[in-house]
């Protein structure tokens, strides 16, 4: 048996995160317990009473938001002992400035996962441990089928550069040129109705404006490595195509495909409204399903917990339900 730990991000827009802990849970046959960052900054007390007793077959899936989130399973080790192997799946791995300083000789993690393969080696210095990437992704089943109407043409999710910030203005110019705009999607603290809300609105468009964090700069992003998100990975998996500027990194390269991008050369929204306007007078319908169909193949959170298994030499039921829904799905799609 694998049993599922998930330590959240604080902020809201980890929805998508909160999905994949769910998607693990059912894949293991596993409760998930959540951590929450400053409510419990340690696996002890009450928490570790929730966790069922290991066996000498059990295995630990820790999904650890950020780096820092790893000092969590400090006290995992009381119950664990010698006899469950932990790994560790640790989301936004940019953060290496992060890593607890007592990660290479602290228990009990025995292997790690991180979604940035550039950062594979970095890890493996730090950690003294086997690391392997195990990069972002979505669930694509649980999209609705891309064949769907998709009556807005452009959407923005997310962090923008500030040329695209404005959406009144925006919508405007789109207007203009006879192109339905949509502005962000609202956010909300409850985690599913969040996802809900993004699947809803990407599911219903041609195009999703998406700019990598060195284009798009925050106070929350990294200011030296590139990374894919899941806005790539959610717009894609619903069959949308992305335009704006993508990450340089690994990722994007190896999983992502160039039909479904629309890459600009700078982030100018009034100077790239011409090849906006280009790409959605271009679009078919054909290319939303091409688009589901590759994210099925590519994408989906399935394949990942499927090399977690494999990994961890085990065969729970929900390995066999992931690899039918997914060659039933991947039929449907032609």
């Amino acid at each position: 048996m694998v049993q599922v730990i998930y330590c959240r991000g604080a902020a809201l827009g980890w929805s998508a995160i909160d999905r994949l802990a769910a998607l693990a849970g059912d894949f293991f046959d596993s409760p998930v317990l959540t951590l929450q960052p400053g409510r419990a900054a340690r696996l002890k007390g009450a928490a570790l009473s929730l966790l069922p007793r290991p066996r000498s077959s059990e295995a630990y899936l820790f999904i650890a938001a950020q780096p820092q989130h790893l000092a969590a399973v400090g006290d995992l080790g009381s119950i664990v002992g010698r006899r469950g192997h932990v790994c560790a799946w640790v989301i936004d791995s940019f953060w290496t400035e992060r890593l607890p300083p007592t990660i290479a000789w602290s228990r009990p993690v025995d292997s790690f996962y991180i979604t940035d393969a550039e950062l594979v080696g970095h890890y493996r210095r730090a950690t003294r441990r086997p690391v392997h990437w195990l990069p972002w992704g979505a669930d694509v089943v649980g999209m609705p089928d891309a064949s769907g109407p998709r009556p807005v043409d452009v959407l923005r999710l997310g962090r923008q550069p500030v040329q695209w910030e404005d959406d009144e203005s925006i919508g405007t110019l789109m207007a203009a040129r006879d192109l339905a705009y949509r502005g962000r999607p609202p956010l909300f603290e409850d985690p599913v109705r969040n996802q809900a809300e993004v699947v809803d609105a990407v599911s219903g468009a041609k195009f999703v404006v998406a700019f990598g964090n060195i284009s798009a700069p925050d106070l929350y992003t990294h200011p030296r490595h590139e990374y894919l998100t899941g806005r790539w990975t959610e717009a894609l998996a619903a069959g949308a195509s992305v335009v704006g500027i993508p990450p340089n990194c690994v990722a994007t390269r190896e999983l992502l495909w160039p039909e479904g991008l629309v890459t600009l050369p700078t982030t100018d929204m009034r100077g790239n409204l011409d090849l906006v306007t280009e790409a959605v007078a271009g679009w078919s319908p054909a290319q939303a399903v091409r688009n589901q169909r590759l994210a099925l193949a590519r994408l989906d959170w399935r394949r990942r917990l499927l090399r977690v298994a494999r990994d961890l030499g085990v065969s729970p039921a929900g390995a066999d339900r992931a690899r039918a829904v997914l060659s039933g799905r991947l039929a449907s799609a032609g």
